[in-house]
């Protein structure tokens, strides 16, 4: 179940960043954890290299809104 919820958030984060929604970078960071933990339990390293990854980035996006100013992507 939660690996489905954390599919659902990277589908929703995805769209709402592509459309230049900051919100989008919460639903990844969400998904992200998500996955972690379903690869954890799944012993899955190459799953949980990608996804930690991911989760650096998207704490960068969100760094990037809250102290270096929202970048212009319109």
């Amino acid at each position: 179940m939660i690996e489905w919820i954390g599919v659902i958030l990277a589908l929703s984060g995805s769209f709402m960043v592509s459309s230049g929604m900051f919100t989008g970078f919460i639903l990844f960071t969400f998904s992200s954890l998500c996955l972690i933990y379903t690869a954890i339990r799944q012993s899955n390293k190459a799953l949980i290299a990608m996804q930690f990854a991911f989760l650096m980035f998207n704490l960068n996006g969100i760094y990037t809104f809250f102290f270096k100013g929202w970048l212009k992507w319109k």
